[in-house]
Order: structure tokens, then sequence, then C-alpha cells
């Protein structure tokens, strides 16, 4: 849905930004809500909740430190 289009635009901006923390910040922003999509609509996985919480907070985190340039 457009909500996944929102996400893949941020990652292929970060991407584009040539910034190194920005694009990898995304990308587990990605991967933390893809993990989300298939661990409630396709299979519940094992050790789910810690590895959304750790990409998620990964993420942000690299994102933040990527906007303090």
């Amino acid at each position: 849905g457009v909500y996944m289009v929102v996400i893949a635009l941020m990652v292929g901006s970060a991407i584009a930004s040539g910034a190194l923390l920005a694009a990898a910040g995304a990308l587990l922003l990605m991967a933390s809500d893809s993990m989300i999509a298939l661990n409630r609509f396709v299979s519940p996985f094992a050790g789910a909740r810690l590895a959304i919480i750790v990409t998620y907070h990964l993420g942000q985190l690299l994102l933040a430190w990527a906007l303090r340039g």
C-alpha cells in the first residue's frame, strides 16, 4: 500500500543522499517494518520482538547521527 511506497521513498532518498549513516538507518527501519509485517501477517518467528526493536532503534540512531552531520 501507500505505507510501503513511503518507506521505499525514504530508503531511496537516503541512499541517493550519499550519506552512509542515513542509508544504513533507513535500511534498518525498512527491515524493522518488514519484520513486523512478516511476524504479524505471514508467520510469527522466534525472537521477532527483539529483532524488531533492535533494528528500529538502531535505524533511528543512525538517522539522527546522519542529521547531526
